[in-house]
């Protein structure tokens, strides 16, 4: 197998893991604040925000393009990690975590997001 192949597998097997630890989680205590200022639920829209950014960043490297389109950056990840979680506090619970494309076989879709 080769190390790429091996990455994806762990990745893979990982993220299911992930996602039936979630499973059994109800909404209070995915709501409880445990990590810093973190709940369950914020730390997985933080996870689910980074798949979504970085899973067209992967399918432009593909394709031999700048990975961040123009006018997009990256740099204050403090930014992109509140945002992301910020944006989450709101989610049902039931949709859980996004696997990004890169995981699950299928192309990245190209989105550009403005600068946080």
């Amino acid at each position: 197998m080769s190390e790429k192949t091996t990455v994806l597998s762990e990745a893979e097997t990982e993220f299911t893991a992930f996602k039936r630890a979630l499973a059994g989680l109800g909404e209070p205590q995915m709501r409880e604040v445990w990590l810093g200022t973190w709940s369950a639920r914020g730390v997985v829209a933080h996870i689910s925000g980074w798949h979504r950014e970085l899973g067209p960043a992967l399918g432009r490297m593909q394709r031999g393009e700048r990975p961040i389109p123009e006018g997009v950056s990256h740099d204050n990840v403090d930014a992109w990690n509140a945002r992301f979680a910020d944006a989450g506090q709101d989610r049902p619970q039931d949709r859980g975590p996004q696997q990004p494309a890169s995981l699950s076989g299928a192309p990245a879709p190209d989105r550009g997001v403005a600068e946080a």
